[in-house]
């Protein structure tokens, strides 16, 4: 099924050149465009941004590879061609660097309805890169991409609440915004809501929240949420102390790949076999 969506998605958006799309798995075309050469990378974004209803990360890997039809995606007003065209201006790759022209592109994809392009000419406004900084800018683009469901947005926004960047310091505020992003499914947003949770601050100590978002954080394959309620569970902060938890999580976070979570956990073991 899912080849047949995929050769029905490239044969609707016209002729494939010298490429015989029933000939090849999707995995084969992929590899065509990888190496560089084939005028076929825009069709694929096309169909990772269309057909699978995907965020626009991987669409953009496809649409980067060829300028010209960048602009005449955009130009047609498709969301990830505006925001690719946008990074190439950034970045000046391929093209000459030009601030301006990438926050015109980020706020075309952002005005489409992508919470991501928002964000993305929030930070390059927060940062000043190519163009001057505009804190106040920064925050509503963050706002409005929070809003619009992208959880980097709500994040972004909640360092500048939780810093007082271009505001008054608002910890309540970066809370209730970090918790927005959590429930997103973004887990840097978690393990930021459960550190303030946790520490003592105008919020106040409440370790059942700072072990409730560490644990989410966890489960969204954050490797300091599991470490962090690892300890929790290793001191009796929060928990009765319970070795064989903390062991369990320092372990989970070895497993995707975490040093300190090996290190802690082989610690843990030596003194705990």
């Amino acid at each position: 099924m899912r080849f047949t969506v995929f050769a029905a998605v490239l044969s609707a958006l016209g002729s494939l050149s010298s490429l015989t799309v029933a000939a090849q798995e999707p995995g084969a075309i992929v590899a065509d465009c990888g190496a560089g050469a084939s005028p076929n990378c825009p069709r694929l974004g096309l169909y990772f941004n269309r057909a699978e209803g995907l965020t626009p990360l991987k669409a953009i890997s496809f649409y980067g590879r060829n300028l010209d039809s960048l602009r005449g995606e955009c130009d047609q007003s498709t969301v990830a061609a505006c925001t690719a065209l946008a990074q190439h201006y950034e970045k000046g790759d391929g093209v000459p660097q030009n601030g301006q022209t990438a926050s015109a592109l980020y706020q075309r994809g952002c005005d489409q309805g992508s919470g991501q392009a928002c964000g993305m000419r929030g930070e390059l406004h927060r940062r000043g890169a190519e163009v001057p900084i505009n804190l106040g800018l920064a925050a509503a683009l963050f706002r409005q991409s929070c809003s619009m469901g992208n959880g980097g947005g709500c994040q972004s926004l909640g360092q500048m609440q939780l810093n007082g960047e271009g505001m008054q310091p608002d910890i309540r505020a970066a809370v209730a915004t970090y918790a927005r992003g959590c429930e997103l499914g973004w887990a840097s947003n978690c393990l930021a809501a459960g550190q303030i949770f946790g520490a003592a601050n105008a919020v106040g100590i409440n370790y059942p929240l700072a072990g409730a978002n560490y644990r989410k954080a966890c489960e969204l394959l954050n490797t300091a949420g599991c470490i962090l309620l690892g300890q929790m569970y290793q001191t009796g902060l929060g928990y009765p102390v319970n070795i064989e938890a903390a062991r369990t999580l320092y372990r989970r976070a070895c497993d995707l790949g975490s040093t300190d979570g090996c290190n802690i956990w082989a610690g843990l073991h030596a003194s705990n076999p």
